[in-house]
This record gives C-alpha cells, sequence and structure tokens, in this order.
C-alpha cells in the first residue's frame, strides 16, 4: 500500500509531499521463500517563479535507510589485489545527503507545452562507466495538451547501454464531469 499526502499553496506556485511507498507485507511467497517489502519514504518540493516560465523540484527518496551507497563485496577468491583507499572509504555526509535526492528542473512557456530535465545523483553514482560516464543519472522530457488531452514523452539514462524511453496520454476524469 501507498499512503501520500500533499499541500499546494493558494497561488500554485509552492507544492510539498511525502509519500510511504511499498508499505505492507508479502502475502505468498516465491518459491518458498519470503522478502521484505522495499518500504520507501519520499519527500518532494516544487516551485514556481512568479514571473518566469521555471519550475524547480527536489525530492529526497529512502529516508528511512540512512545510507544507500553500495559496497562491492563480490571480489573474485582467491585475490591478491589489494583494495584501493576509495573502496574501502566511506562515503563523505554530501555524498550520502546526494545519494538521497533528485533534482528536476521544468520550462513551461504555456500551459500546453512543458519542457523537463532530471538528474538522480544515486543512479549516476551507481550505474555510469568509470572511463566513460555518458548521461547515466539524466532524464529529459516533453510533453503538450490538446484539448482535454495530455500527450507527454519521456527519455531516461541508466548507462551507455540501458535508456528508457515512455510515452503518457493523460486527462483529468474532472475535465468531463463537473
Amino acid at each position: 500500500m501507498d499512503v501520500g499526502a500533499a499541500y499546494n499553496s493558494a497561488d500554485q506556485l509552492f507544492t510539498a509531499s511525502i509519500l510511504l511507498k511499498n508499505m505492507g507485507a508479502q502475502i505468498t511467497q516465491y518459491d518458498k521463500e519470503s522478502g521484505d517489502v522495499p518500504f520507501d519514504i519520499q519527500v518532494g518540493i516544487a516551485t514556481k517563479l512568479a514571473h518566469a516560465p521555471f519550475r524547480f523540484s527536489m525530492v529526497a527518496h529512502h529516508l528511512n535507510i540512512p545510507k544507500l551507497s553500495y559496497q562491492q563485496t563480490n571480489y573474485p577468491e582467491p585475490t591478491n589485489v589489494e583494495q584501493t583507499p576509495e573502496e574501502t572509504e566511506s562515503l563523505s555526509f554530501l555524498q550520502e545527503t546526494l545519494n538521497h535526492m533528485i533534482f528536476g528542473v521544468e520550462f513551461v512557456p504555456t500551459k500546453s507545452f512543458f519542457l523537463r530535465g532530471g538528474f538522480n545523483y544515486l543512479r549516476r553514482q551507481e550505474l555510469k562507466l568509470d572511463d566513460s560516464p555518458g548521461m547515466a543519472g539524466f532524464s529529459w522530457g516533453f510533453g503538450f495538451r490538446i484539448k482535454k488531452i495530455h500527450l507527454s514523452y519521456s527519455n531516461v539514462r541508466y548507462n551507455q547501454a540501458g535508456i528508457s524511453n515512455q510515452f503518457a496520454i493523460t486527462t483529468r476524469l474532472s475535465d468531463y464531469f463537473n
């Protein structure tokens, strides 16, 4: 079960929300095994500039897990290669904090068109290639409205070999029933 709440300011320039995601327990077993549900607490804020067509957003995710950094433990055995200090050191407070953050910007010149871009620091750190990080962790998209229908496209870069393209068609029922 997911439970969320949102606040919109009266002038519609500021939004804040909280989401409790994946609350519950596994009902049926898979291969006679039960696992934990990946519970996640998320908090997000977005603000639109009053006299410019830009909206900025920030989402903090996995707030219930203080350290999201991944420690590589699957070194081949036996090994005669010593780990470098970068592999054994823990991350700084700033890096651990950034692991929880997703940043976004949106250009909204009209009510019927938008351009969006985003950056997920944790995704970039986990999926970039050391010698060629490319656009891992970055995403972008655009959308437009035709009457009561919203059409959107987004492109998410996981790494050089993994790109996700998504299309969406949405509408609001309240536009049809008053």
